[in-house]
């Protein structure tokens, strides 16, 4: 776990998400101190992408609030 955790820190995200060119959805948690506060920048970063905010929601959102995290990537997945 600990050379998983080292992994991803040392990957150079910022290099690559201006790459992406499919639809795609930027969702966190209002409560989730790690993702939520780079969510915008992110999102920025990929050109048409949507973000999607779920109040109350940690970093663990998806098993939280999962009729939520649901509910949210269905309605954009209905979109595309």
């Amino acid at each position: 776990m600990e050379e998983g955790h080292r992994a991803v820190s040392k990957y150079k995200m910022e290099d690559k998400v201006p790459l992406i060119n499919a639809p795609t959805l930027v969702l966190g948690g209002t409560e989730d101190p790690f993702s939520f506060p780079r969510m915008k920048p992110l999102s920025d970063s990929i050109k048409g992408s949507e973000t999607a905010i779920i109040k109350g929601g940690m970093v663990p959102v998806v098993d939280q609030m999962p009729e939520e995290f649901a509910k949210v990537v269905i309605d954009f997945l209905d979109k595309i």
